[in-house]
Protein backbone atom coordinates (compact mmCIF):
# COMPACT_ATOMS: atom_id res chain seq x y z
CA UNK A 1 0.00 0.00 0.00
CA UNK A 2 1.01 3.26 -0.78
CA UNK A 3 0.23 7.44 0.03
CA UNK A 4 -3.02 8.40 -1.54
CA UNK A 5 -4.26 4.58 -1.71
CA UNK A 6 -7.92 4.10 0.06
CA UNK A 7 -8.21 1.41 2.85
CA UNK A 8 -10.86 -0.42 4.43
CA UNK A 9 -10.28 -0.75 8.34
CA UNK A 10 -11.52 -1.73 11.40
CA UNK A 11 -11.38 0.19 14.61
CA UNK A 12 -13.40 0.16 17.74
CA UNK A 13 -14.99 3.05 18.73
CA UNK A 14 -16.98 3.13 21.98
CA UNK A 15 -15.71 -0.66 22.53
CA UNK A 16 -17.29 -1.76 19.19
CA UNK A 17 -15.82 -3.02 16.26
CA UNK A 18 -16.41 -0.03 13.28
CA UNK A 19 -15.26 0.16 9.82
CA UNK A 20 -13.79 2.70 8.34
CA UNK A 21 -12.88 3.85 4.68
CA UNK A 22 -9.92 6.45 5.03
CA UNK A 23 -7.18 7.44 2.81
CA UNK A 24 -2.99 7.22 3.45
CA UNK A 25 -1.52 9.77 3.90
CA UNK A 26 1.16 9.11 6.78
CA UNK A 27 3.52 5.98 5.88
CA UNK A 28 5.79 4.47 9.27
CA UNK A 29 8.45 6.98 9.50
CA UNK A 30 6.59 9.87 8.73
CA UNK A 31 5.81 13.43 10.61
CA UNK A 32 2.75 14.13 9.95
CA UNK A 33 1.30 17.57 11.02
CA UNK A 34 -2.41 18.40 10.50
CA UNK A 35 -3.77 21.76 11.74
CA UNK A 36 -7.01 22.98 10.63
CA UNK A 37 -7.22 23.44 7.08
CA UNK A 38 -2.80 23.68 6.88
CA UNK A 39 -1.23 19.44 6.50
CA UNK A 40 2.32 18.87 6.69
CA UNK A 41 4.06 15.82 5.58
CA UNK A 42 8.13 15.55 6.75
CA UNK A 43 8.17 19.26 6.90
CA UNK A 44 6.76 20.05 3.48
CA UNK A 45 3.39 21.50 3.47
CA UNK A 46 0.94 19.52 1.19
CA UNK A 47 0.18 22.33 -1.58
CA UNK A 48 -3.79 22.26 -2.76
CA UNK A 49 -5.13 23.74 -5.62
CA UNK A 50 -8.98 25.04 -5.14
CA UNK A 51 -11.07 23.67 -8.28
CA UNK A 52 -14.70 24.03 -7.62
CA UNK A 53 -17.03 24.75 -4.95
CA UNK A 54 -20.62 23.15 -3.79
CA UNK A 55 -23.09 23.95 -2.10
CA UNK A 56 -21.36 23.14 1.36
CA UNK A 57 -17.90 22.77 0.69
CA UNK A 58 -15.16 24.14 -1.52
CA UNK A 59 -12.96 21.14 -3.28
CA UNK A 60 -9.25 21.39 -3.82
CA UNK A 61 -7.25 19.10 -5.52
CA UNK A 62 -3.83 17.86 -3.52
CA UNK A 63 -0.85 16.56 -4.45
CA UNK A 64 1.46 14.27 -2.32
CA UNK A 65 4.04 12.75 -4.00
CA UNK A 66 2.82 10.32 -6.65
CA UNK A 67 -0.71 10.22 -5.48
CA UNK A 68 -3.18 13.61 -6.71
CA UNK A 69 -7.04 12.89 -5.31
CA UNK A 70 -9.70 15.58 -4.29
CA UNK A 71 -10.79 17.11 -0.78
CA UNK A 72 -13.55 18.99 0.79
CA UNK A 73 -13.59 21.53 3.54
CA UNK A 74 -17.21 22.70 4.32
CA UNK A 75 -18.02 26.31 4.28
CA UNK A 76 -19.48 26.27 7.70
CA UNK A 77 -18.48 23.19 9.81
CA UNK A 78 -19.68 23.06 13.27
CA UNK A 79 -16.46 20.99 14.97
CA UNK A 80 -13.10 20.89 13.28
CA UNK A 81 -10.94 17.83 14.03
CA UNK A 82 -8.08 18.34 16.54
CA UNK A 83 -4.74 19.13 15.28
CA UNK A 84 -2.47 16.49 15.66
CA UNK A 85 1.24 15.89 14.91
CA UNK A 86 2.73 12.77 14.89
CA UNK A 87 5.26 10.18 13.87
CA UNK A 88 3.98 6.99 12.22
CA UNK A 89 5.36 3.97 14.18
CA UNK A 90 6.07 1.46 12.20
CA UNK A 91 4.07 -0.99 10.71
CA UNK A 92 0.91 1.77 11.01
CA UNK A 93 -0.31 4.23 8.52
CA UNK A 94 -1.68 7.86 9.27
CA UNK A 95 -5.15 8.02 7.88
CA UNK A 96 -7.44 11.16 6.76
CA UNK A 97 -11.14 11.06 5.46
CA UNK A 98 -11.31 13.18 2.28
CA UNK A 99 -14.19 15.12 3.57
CA UNK A 100 -11.62 16.65 6.25
CA UNK A 101 -13.60 18.61 8.38
CA UNK A 102 -16.45 15.81 8.89
CA UNK A 103 -14.08 12.70 9.33
CA UNK A 104 -12.99 10.95 12.00
CA UNK A 105 -9.64 9.58 11.61
CA UNK A 106 -6.42 9.48 12.50
CA UNK A 107 -6.45 13.13 13.94
CA UNK A 108 -8.76 11.63 16.40
CA UNK A 109 -7.55 8.15 16.89
CA UNK A 110 -3.94 8.58 15.63
CA UNK A 111 -2.11 5.70 13.63
CA UNK A 112 -3.66 2.70 12.40
CA UNK A 113 -1.53 -1.01 12.23
CA UNK A 114 -1.31 -2.71 9.23
CA UNK A 115 -3.61 -5.90 11.26
CA UNK A 116 -6.27 -3.64 11.22
CA UNK A 117 -6.48 -3.34 7.54
CA UNK A 118 -9.27 -6.07 5.73
CA UNK A 119 -9.04 -4.23 2.03
CA UNK A 120 -8.14 -1.79 -0.09
CA UNK A 121 -10.10 0.67 -2.89
CA UNK A 122 -9.02 -0.85 -6.27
Amino acid sequence: MKRGDIVVFTHLQNGQPYIYIWRIIGLPGDTIIAAGESLTINGRLVLRERIREEESAVIFREKVDDATFEVAFGRSPTQRPPDASVKVPPDHFFLMGDNRFAAYDSRYFGPISFDSIIGKKL
